[in-house]
């Protein structure tokens, strides 16, 4: 397997300029979300893989987002492999010093919105695609590639585990999403995200303010903010590999970042009421973002605020669901960690380390359909806002261990 693994790491390391084209190529075809137009890229995609000898199929449940699916080995065969990358990107926005959409190269840098979410990750599935065609490894591999991450995966991700019965029996998942070459995502916390409403009745203000909608709405959020007291049931190998991290996190992911990994914490998004300063307000809402560590359900916190609520006396504030997602970890002892684990430490002289990630990628859905899971991909700079870059030196990392790790989860050797 050495001398395998030895000749793809060679092949890539003498087709890094390939690999470099390609992900600038993929930089310069817009697929902003919103609006969520992916077609460009997604026939770029199929092309590509359809060029190399892959059995493309392509699915298009909403008709500006289509999917991609492409196939290696025979149906029947194990392991069966899923390398998984999302098409669409934040928007561009304002105040870029290097075209968005340039794929300008300068300073050992590939500049262009999402060159590090995930076009980088994208590039680096699709030279392996190439690279497995030219000399098919054992086993099975299927590479997915969904329309929808950024706005939440109804008609990606989510859509195909729903409908293409074959990616649910996949052994194993492993994704080019951003994370950081030092890293191998096995978890992410939970979302709840929420509209909370709250009415009143419209009077004078200078004849008392008892029924403001803002005011209750005002105390509700008060309520929901006090949800960061909720304390989880870690699981203990979960809690063996938050405390491995904890130091590292804030060099990487902000100071914030060591205490939040096993708190629950409240983001007041939006926020908007009444009509006029001197008017009681009649109608008043708020969404908020709710993250919820390993250990907490969704339907745990949803119901603790309610109840809460309720005893705040604020039981005609209304709670509309915007979006839930559970955290869910893969065992660190995983044959798809213990092969990325490796080939991270094989590339780079030492091991990446196993984390639970802040922020959401689509391996929730696989990790809910019972599919160990892995992320591991570059670091992200200035992720959705101007200058949005890539190093080139992470690009060939991702792209080699990839390569590796799926060669040695294909021969079992992880």
């Amino acid at each position: 397997m050495e001398s395998t693994g030895a000749r793809l790491a060679a092949a890539l390391e003498a087709r890094q300029t390939e690999l470099i084209a390609l992900c600038a190529r993929l930089v310069q075809i817009p697929s902003e979300n919103p609006p969520g137009d992916t077609r460009a890229v997604a026939a770029f995609v199929a092309d590509s893989l359809a060029a190399a000898g892959l059995a493309v199929q392509v699915y298009a449940p909403h008709p500006e987002r289509p999917n991609v699916v492409a196939t290696l080995g025979p149906p029947a065969a194990r392991p069966h492999l899923l390398l998984n990358s999302h098409l669409d990107t934040f928007p561009a926005g304002e105040g870029w010093t290097q075209p968005p959409f340039g794929g300008t190269i300068a300073n050992e840098r590939l500049y262009g919105r999402g060159a590090s979410d995930m076009r980088a990750g994208l590039a680096a599935s699709l030279l392996l695609a190439r690279l497995l065609a030219e000399q098919p490894p054992p086993g099975r591999v299927t590479f997915s590639y969904s329309s929808d991450e950024e706005a939440g995966g109804t008609w990606g991700t989510q859509w195909l585990l729903a409908h293409v019965p074959m990616l649910r029996t996949v052994d194993a998942c492993l994704i080019g999403d951003q994370c950081g070459p030092w890293a191998v995502g096995i978890g992410e916390k939970g979302g709840l995200w929420l509209r909370l409403h709250a009415t009143g009745r419209s009077a004078h203000a200078a004849y008392g303010t008892a029924h403001s909608a803002t005011a209750r709405l005002v105390r509700a959020l008060a309520v929901a903010d006090s949800l960061t007291d909720l304390t989880p049931a870690t699981p203990p190998e979960v809690a063996a590999v938050l405390a491995r991290q904890r130091p590292l996190v804030a060099m990487h992911w902000g100071e914030e970042a060591p205490a939040i990994l096993d708190r629950v914490t409240v983001n007041i998004g939006t926020l908007a009421g009444g009509t006029s300063t001197n008017l009681v307000a009649d109608r008043a809402e708020a969404t908020l973002d709710i993250r919820l560590p390993i250990g907490l359900s969704t339907e745990a916190v949803l119901g603790t605020l309610e109840a809460r609520l309720m005893a705040a006396g604020l039981a005609a504030v209304t709670i509309d669901p915007l979006a839930r997602f559970d955290p869910y970890c893969t065992s660190p002892d995983a044959p798809i960690v213990r092969a990325v684990v490796a080939a991270s430490a094989a590339v780079r002289g030492e091991p990446a380390l196993p984390v639970v990630r802040l922020g959401a990628t689509d391996a929730r859905y696989f990790r809910a359909a019972g599919i160990p899971t892995v992320v591991y991909g570059p670091t992200a700079h200035r992720m959705g806002g101007p200058d949005e870059f890539v190093a080139l030196d992470d690009l060939l990392t991702t792209a080699q261990v990839h390569a590796r790790a799926a060669l040695t989860f294909l021969q079992g050797t992880g």
